[in-house]
């Protein structure tokens, strides 16, 4: 069953200076399968973040229309549109975005509150996403008392609070070293087996990319292939890289 549908959806910015206008995102079209987790890669330019922003309706498309669980929503604004982000959709940062001044523990918890969440439930909750990313024992802490690895792990699970049906990651692990990165990947893979919502991921790094079911590459702005892993992760990383070579190549 398709959660998201994206059809011929056209974006375009203006540039400065006379400059003819830049088409980010020219008549593409993809679908979301529930529960999948997808990996979106091209090079910068590519219209991965334009494609994300307009998912979740930071930015709207030029033409084209975006159903998520069959409706669209493309026209959605004020009530209905802080609802759709509230409780269909999570979002990660890079840089994760939590709050300084609060704990890692209230900055999770932050999303309940403004869904009126019972205590008892959000607190729960929370305890039970805490523990799923290995994050348990830092809750009290502040943001700048833990490694980034841990922000960005106590920064899905805010995403993931009020149970979205869909989970939108820009290079999750971009700010990350190695290791943190793995961790990361590890967790989400195993939060989107255990049926926490579809991921559709944004990255350059084939090896983040890797743990995904599915990766689509962008390349000015269009869609220029589509892989599925149908083996192991190694040979599915491998063929990444080899899309990936062939599009930075100039490969049509």
């Amino acid at each position: 069953m398709s959660i998201l549908s994206l059809v011929d959806l056209t974006k375009t910015y203006a540039t400065s200076r006379g400059a003819p206008p830049c088409r980010a995102l020219d008549s593409i079209s993809l679908e979301i399968e529930e529960g999948e987790f997808v990996a979106l890669m091209g090079p910068s330019g590519s219209g991965k973040t334009t494609t994300l922003n307009l998912i979740a309706l930071v930015d709207r498309p030029d033409s084209g229309s975006i159903s998520f669980e069959g409706a669209d929503i493309s026209a959605l604004s004020g009530s209905p549109l802080a609802e759709f982000r509230r409780r269909k959709i999570g979002f990660v940062f890079q840089d994760s975005s939590l709050i300084d001044t609060m704990t890692l523990e209230e900055n999770v918890a932050l999303p309940l509150a403004l869904d009126r969440a019972s205590p008892d439930s959000s607190a729960a909750r929370v305890a039970e996403l805490a523990e799923s990313l290995g994050i348990a024992g830092e809750m009290g802490k502040f943001p700048c008392e833990v490694s980034g690895g841990q922000r960005q792990r106590a920064a899905a699970a805010r995403a993931l609070a009020c149970r979205p049906r869909l989970l939108l990651a820009d290079e999750p692990t971009g700010a990350l070293d190695s290791r943190s990165g793995r961790e990361l990947m590890e967790r989400f893979s195993s939060l989107n087996g255990a049926g926490e919502g579809a991921v559709l991921m944004v990255t350059h790094d084939p090896f983040a990319a890797s743990w995904a079911r599915r990766a689509l590459f962008l390349r000015d702005g269009r869609l220029f292939a589509e892989i599925r892993r149908a083996g192991d992760r190694r040979a599915f990383f491998d063929r990444i890289m080899e899309v990936q070579s062939a599009m930075e190549g100039g490969a049509p």
